[in-house]
């Protein structure tokens, strides 16, 4: 895993590990492919993972969450890109 960041005044000390890699992805605006997808944990949240889909010269496509101790749900898709 790597470091995302510390933010000790915030609590913020989230980490990432590459999950997954060659993912196609279909958000609203397109279909993806080649993606990487970065799993994101932090200390203080046992079982809860934000998953990160990031395609080439695009950036990030989608996050949702996975695991069983998620309270909060989170679901983000790209809608527009502009250029």
């Amino acid at each position: 895993s790597f470091s995302q960041g510390w933010g000790p005044v915030v609590g913020y000390s989230d980490r990432g590990r590459v999950d997954s890699v060659g993912v196609t992805n279909c958000v609203p605006v397109d279909c993806y492919s080649d993606q990487v997808v970065i799993a994101e944990t932090s200390g203080d949240e046992v079982e809860v993972e934000q998953l990160k889909y990031y395609a080439r010269g695009l950036g990030n496509t989608r996050a949702h969450w996975r695991g069983k101790n998620d309270t909060e749900h989170q679901t983000l898709e790209l809608i527009k890109v502009v250029e």
